[in-house]
């Protein structure tokens, strides 16, 4: 057990010592939840650390970020945001990034859990909890004062968490399922990794024994979630009698309310500063019945901290976690909101934990009262729930809108770039819009614009789960030019060592510095001769190095990058059309003239079916322009256009099969 800190670079501190616990320093997967997110400080600087890679090392560079995402691969790792929070869309970094909502509620815990090879028993997995004030973002790790507990998963700890992971999977899953394929492959494998995670929690030999001092994990679980409510208040106060509280928060509601459930005799209420170093009272209660007070360190300090210690002569309970003294976080049903929300509690005999660390002070002036009626300092919720997905096997990208029951709005938009859609206001039942989306640019998010009764328009910005994507789509590799993959395909020779290959393809660069519709991964090859030469060298190659899997998805030289070059041309013209039909033509034959071992077989099957798939618009347009030919029209006088099409196609693809043997 660590006991809880609350000193600068804690966050950072905790994490650190998380991964001490693991083989190497490094985990085998990690789940943060967070209620704010910021997606450049979590990849500049949260990420690393996982990877094992020193944060001075990094330089923003795209080899140092392809780097990072190699190391990635053997650290999967999702964060669970809350999508009220306007959390910012992911960059080009490899995890999982699953935005969730409540309609009448907040996502709100701050939990790190790690699991892995342990560093003390190889021959064990570990796995290790840390529960904190702290969002993923610069002021919750670098600016504001938090508090942290960790500590290893024990099973209590095990058995509450679980609760919260099959939920998350829940999410997960309803949210893929917005494609019509309830088996697409979510970007960071988010499924399988919350899969894996309840495996690792079941494991009794994973977990940490109870020992005098271990805290008890809480959470707060609204009862539209759990079918019955969950609070805080009761987890803290055990049905003890206890005579003190001290209570930290920089948000409040309801305080009369909750000191009232408390059942002390006294308490002091520590508000955060404001920015300008002024403590103010909370609004709504008593002033009179409380002492106040404030941190005896850097009492200016900008304070984000919750705790709450309860004290009798001799014995204390101090809660730490994500929340605020407020009744959506501790006593549901008593506000307008109830949040999730994750506590640890510390069972401590003897001198109080906090002896020295507050200063008391008179009574200080009340708080501005903000429009804020749950006073968890947070944007309003917006009164619908809107979910996006990318599939990009089925080339589908759609937006599913449901209105809350007895929301009144008098108009509302979802959009996507120059894409619009009106969202009917008077139907409660979910709605999709479907959007158009292009191979070549990844979209990120949405935006729903929405004019309420009173007629004051809001504006909420959604993020898109991409499903079915490649690694270069996502940004984890750069772009293949089919210009560059032509060029490497037809150096290829037998006697060539496959890591040398790959090594030079790493000096030299395969990629454009910047993607996008102008970059030069997508411009047009009109080099049929040079398509044909790459692909007669390729079969060459993979003949005489049978030990290789040419459907490895990573190889520089295989099918696999030579069809995602070819797809990631324009094809906006009937030129290019014919072009990409015959390319892939050439591909697909070469795909079954290939050698493959039976452990990649499937791998084949699928590398054909995608590129039959791709074949299919190239080859109407085809048939289409074969059969309109003038030229073939006076050659077969008395055929129908179809019999033209079907005729010269078929002599197409028996040109091509005789190609190849």
């Amino acid at each position: 057990m660590k006991p809880p800190m609350e000193h600068p670079g804690l966050m950072r501190n905790a994490l650190e010592r998380m991964l001490a616990q693991f083989e190497g320093g490094k985990p085998a997967w990690a789940l943060f939840t967070t209620f704010t997110f910021s997606s450049s400080f979590f990849e500049g600087n949260v990420l690393p650390l996982l990877a094992g890679m020193p944060l001075d090392d990094l330089k923003g560079s795209k080899v140092v970020r392809a780097e990072l995402n190699d190391a990635l691969q053997s650290v999967r790792a999702l964060v669970v945001c809350d999508r009220s929070s306007n959390p910012q869309a992911k960059g080009d970094m490899r995890y999982g990034l699953l935005p969730v909502g409540l309609e009448a509620g907040r996502f709100h815990p701050k939990i790190m859990l790690l699991g892995g090879t342990s560093a003390d028993a190889p021959n064990r997995q570990a796995l290790w909890l840390s529960v904190s004030s702290g969002n993923l973002s610069l002021s919750g790790w670098a600016v504001q004062r938090e508090v942290v507990g960790i500590t290893g998963v024990t099973r209590q700890h095990s058995d509450t968490l679980q609760i919260l992971v099959r939920w998350l999977q829940q999410q997960a899953r309803e949210r893929i399922a917005l494609s019509g394929n309830a088996n697409a492959d979510a970007e960071g494998g988010i499924t399988l990794l919350l899969e894996d995670i309840l495996e690792a929690l079941a494991q009794p030999e994973s977990l940490a024994p109870e020992r005098v001092g271990t805290p008890t994990l809480h959470l707060a679980w609204p009862p539209v979630l759990a079918g019955e409510t969950t609070d805080l208040l009761p987890a803290l106060t055990r049905g003890e009698s206890w005579e003190r509280a001290v209570v930290v928060s920089p948000y409040w509601a309801g305080v009369d309310m909750l000191v009232d459930k408390l059942g002390v005799k006294s308490c002091m209420l520590i508000p955060a500063p404001t920015p300008e170093g002024v403590l103010q009272r909370p609004t709504s209660c008593k002033p009179d019945r409380y002492d106040y007070g404030h941190f005896r360190d850097d009492a200016a300090r900008a304070s984000h901290a919750k705790a709450i210690l309860l004290s009798r002569p001799g014995a204390h309970a101090l809660c730490v976690g994500s929340a605020n003294f407020t009744t959506a976080a501790w006593s549901h049903g008593d506000g307008m909101l109830s949040n999730v929300e994750a506590m640890l509690r510390y069972r401590i005999q003897g001198e109080s934990p906090w002896k020295e660390a507050f200063t008391t002070v008179d009574m200080p002036p009340a708080a501005q009262q903000a429009n804020d009626p749950d006073a968890e300092g947070a944007p309003p919720l917006p009164p619908f729930d809107a979910e996006a997905v990318c599939d990009w096997r089925a080339r589908r990208l759609v937006v599913r809108v449901r209105l809350h029951d007895g929301v009144a709005l008098q108009t509302s938009t979802v959009s996507i770039g120059a894409s619009e859609a009106l969202i009917d206001v008077k139907k409660s039942s979910p709605q999709d819009f479907s959007f158009p989306m292009t191979l070549l640019r990844t979209i990120k998010s949405f935006k729903l614009r929405y004019t309420l009764a009173s007629g004051v328009e809001e504006y909420f910005t959604g993020l898109v789960l991409q499903l079915n994507a490649s690694e270069d789509l996502l940004g984890y590799k750069p772009r293949p030019r089919l210009s560059s993959v032509l060029k490497l395909l037809c150096s290829l020779q037998p006697q060539q060592k496959p890591e040398a290959v790959r090594k030079r393809v790493r000096g030299e660069g395969d990629s454009d510095e910047e993607d996008g519709i102008e970059d030069e991964s997508t411009a047009l090859s009109l080099d049929l001769f040079s398509f044909f030469q790459a692909t007669f060298h390729m079969r060459r190659y993979f003949e005489s190095h049978r030990e290789l899997n040419p459907y490895d998805a990573s190889s520089p030289f295989g099918p696999v990058v030579l069809c995602r070059a070819i797809a990631l041309q324009q094809a906006d013209s009937d030129e290019a059309l014919i072009m990409r039909y015959v390319q892939f033509s050439e591909l697909l034959a070469t795909i079954e003239a290939l050698p493959a071992s039976n452990a990649a077989m499937a791998c084949k099957a699928e590398l054909s079916a995608t590129v039959r798939e791709e074949l299919k618009d190239p080859e109407k347009r085809v048939r289409t322009l074969l059969g309109e030919s003038e030229a073939f029209k006076r050659m077969f006088p008395n055929s129908r256009a179809s019999q033209r099409s079907e005729m010269m196609i078929s002599w197409f693809r028996e040109q091509v099969s005789v190609a190849h043997g």
